[in-house]
């Protein structure tokens, strides 16, 4: 285990995942997705195109999910 910033333990899984939508959108936008908004992360959860959950009333994600869920899409435009 590494330590968290306040010297708490924190499991790998806890690197992986994105808590809230600014979260995920600051992610994507990392990802080369440049215009992405709190809005389209809403979005992407509720229509499912991403795997998104939610924590209560927070969105959460898996950095590891959104890039094999982008990777699926990419290859399926590319298939096209």
């Amino acid at each position: 285990m590494q330590a968290h910033p306040e010297n708490s333990p924190v499991s790998d899984g806890d690197l992986d995942l994105l808590r809230g939508a600014e979260a995920i959108a600051e992610h994507l936008r990392g990802l080369g997705l440049a215009d992405t908004s709190v809005d389209e992360v809403y979005y992407l959860a509720r229509s499912g195109k991403l795997s998104i959950g939610r924590f209560g009333k927070q969105l959460i994600a898996s950095k590891r999910r959104i890039a094999r869920d982008l990777q699926r899409a990419a290859k399926a435009l590319a298939t096209t």
